[in-house]
């Protein structure tokens, strides 16, 4: 045999061994990192981080223990659906306003904020039915649904499946068309890749919370340490990771279904859009308008994918106008930034 072919070939062997040492050694550091940083924390840790609302409270739905917070008397009731990833935190600026003149509940969805999170296929459907239980352990027999995103998903598909248990409906840049370029973030379109999902959530650093919300704001400067805390910390609650790469990895077998039913929508309907929003494009909000007969659309200028967090005025202002009945158009945009009580600190700002 030729010696300097057989050389070659043992070099070759050595540099594919330390190759393939050099990737268990990283996955195994990923492990250790994995382990030693994303513990769960102690809901008595995230009262004193003031990341859980002394006003929180807990109820039992499909035996998951689900956060809840509930204000106003008054007026009718409405149900604030996060979206993904999120929690009741994103409406906390406007439910203030709105609780003064209507009964308001929002809660975390399974799976995520501080709700809990058990092994789940966490399918839109099943959402639904989750919302109409967490309604009845709650005794709100009918309601307007509010729901932003995958909620606003949530939310009309429950006007479809339960119209009885829905008065009316609020959409804020939610989903439900089916999109061929969506436009969230590459960290969470890589998360969809079996085994590189549960890499990256290793590495679930308070700047990559930033850098994902920043994506969905128009202007950065907006999102504040005590918004990237309150996704952050959720995060690191026990299960939370899994839930996150359970639902990034639904394919929506029932979309294209669900999508052909919208026309069917009767329930009143408000739509609000962030005009700037990159993660569900305008056209979204006008194809919702146009196929919910007597809906009536908000455009938000200078506005991402979560109006209520970014322009929490604007939100109310066409929330309360449209529960008051007052709406004389069908198409508003809203030019100027109105007056909304701030948010009260609840515990220590982080």
């Amino acid at each position: 045999m030729n010696r300097p072919y057989c050389a070659r070939k043992q070099r070759l062997v050595r540099k594919l061994r330390i190759i393939l040492g050099v990737c268990i050694a990283v996955f195994v550091a990923a492990a250790v990192f994995a382990v030693l940083f994303m513990r769960p924390i102690s809901d008595a840790t995230l009262k004193e981080l003031g990341v859980i609302e002394p006003d929180s409270r807990f109820v039992s739905v499909d035996e998951v223990p689900t956060r809840y917070i509930e204000e106003g008397a008054g007026g009718e009731t409405i149900v604030f659906i996060h979206g993904f990833s999120s929690s009741l935190y994103t409406w906390r600026q406007c439910i203030g306003p709105i609780a003064a003149k209507h009964h308001v509940v929002a809660l975390d969805l399974k799976g995520f904020g501080f709700s809990g999170k058990p092994p789940s296929e966490y399918t839109i459907d099943g959402y639904v039915d989750f919302l109409i239980h967490f309604m009845d352990a709650t005794g709100v027999r009918t309601a307007t649904l509010c729901g932003n995103s995958m909620g606003g998903n949530i939310a009309w598909r429950a006007a479809l499946k339960y119209p009885e248990r829905v008065d009316k409906l609020i959409l804020v840049d939610a989903s439900g068309y089916e999109e061929k370029h969506p436009g969230i973030p590459l960290f969470l379109k890589l998360g969809r890749l079996p085994g590189v999902g549960e890499l990256l959530s290793a590495f679930m650093t308070r700047g990559r919370v930033r850098s994902v919300l920043e994506s969905a704001y128009y202007d950065p400067v907006h999102v504040t340490e005590r918004t990237v805390s309150a996704y952050y910390y959720s995060m690191k609650t026990e299960g939370a990771m899994r839930a996150v790469l359970a639902r990034l990895r639904r394919k929506g077998s029932d979309a294209a279904q669900w999508q052909g039913r919208i026309p069917e929508i009767k329930a009143p309907t408000l739509i609000i859009w962030g005009e700037n929003d990159k993660w569900i494009e305008k056209e979204n909000a006008i194809r919702f308008h146009k196929d919910i007969r007597g809906s009536m659309l908000v455009i938000i200028p200078e506005c991402g994918h979560v109006p209520q967090e970014e322009k929490p005025a604007e939100l109310v202002s066409a929330v309360l106008e449209f529960m008051s009945g007052q709406t004389e158009k069908d198409i508003l945009t809203i030019e100027k930034s109105l007056p909304v009580e701030p948010m009260a600190p609840a515990g220590t700002t982080v």
